[in-house]
């Protein structure tokens, strides 16, 4: 797999880095910033500290929430693409032997696949699964290119079913890949060696300097981010798991989950 890495950016160092999942963490049920929450942002930003959006998304798909929470920061496709204040810093393909050899499997069990990278992203088919998944977090379904991985970069896929044989099937036979299902109609898939952790530390060498680390999030590929940071948030609506590895749990991202983690660190007033 193709490692692209850029030099420090040029920025004033910041107090300290604050990453924010979006999905049931920084984003309402209706899948928007609420104005208390970029009110919250603003305060952050303007106390010295520098928020990142961290996410399984693709980074050409949240250009409007990076818009409505004025964060120009992000890592993302969980953590295979990350930009800090407007400047790629790490970007990693996946390996174009298994693109291909996970499409192949893919297809004999029906399963349609999500193809992303930096600039935009694809699908193999059409199912009710890619349809509900798509619903499930407001936005539309991208344009199915199927041969369309064949000649352009991928960081990130997904497979889209609804049947937990496949996290199974597609797990045993991709050991080198990780299987993170954080909705009931979708599975992010990276390498083995790929985490929203590896964004941050992508973030955190181009920083320069040495500077505390806060997160929050609320799903499994949320887990290893927030172990890793000094400061790890879990939303109230957060899995077991992803609890156990926080140093605080506030409370559900609905009921204000973001604004009370941020006051009890200390960070906004």
């Amino acid at each position: 797999m193709n490692a692209h890495r850029k030099g420090p950016v040029s920025m004033q160092t910041p107090r300290g880095l604050v990453f924010f999942d979006l999905d049931k963490t920084l984003l309402n049920p209706q899948h928007h910033v609420d104005p208390a929450v970029r009110q919250a942002l603003d305060e952050l930003r303007a106390r010295g500290y520098q928020p990142v959006i961290a996410t399984g998304r693709p980074a050409a798909g949240i250009r409007d929430v990076m818009v409505a929470s004025g964060i120009d920061s992000l890592v993302a496709l969980n953590g295979q693409y990350v930009e800090l204040a407007g400047t790629v810093v790490y970007a990693q393909t996946m390996p174009t032997t298994v693109v291909n050899q996970l499409t192949a499997m893919a297809a004999q069990r029906h399963v349609m696949l999500g193809y992303y990278n930096a600039d935009g992203e694809w699908l193999s088919g059409m199912s009710p699964a890619v349809v509900a998944g798509y619903a499930a977090i407001a936005k539309p379904t991208p344009p199915v290119r199927p041969r369309d991985y064949q000649t352009q970069p991928v960081y990130m896929m997904m497979a889209f079913t609804e049947n937990r044989t496949d996290d199974q099937v597609l797990g045993a036979a991709f050991p080198g890949l990780s299987f993170f299902r954080n909705f009931d109609y979708d599975i992010d898939i990276i390498p083995r060696n790929a985490s929203k952790v590896r964004g941050i530390q992508a973030v955190q060498a181009a920083v320069s300097q040495s500077v505390p680390t806060f997160a929050f999030g609320d799903g499994l590929n949320d887990r290893e981010m927030i172990a890793y940071v000094d400061h790890g948030v879990a939303m109230g609506n957060a899995l077991p798991a992803v609890k156990a590895a926080a140093t605080y749990v506030t409370t559900n991202f609905d009921h204000g989950g973001v604004i009370n983690g941020l006051q009890h660190l200390g960070l906004i007033d």
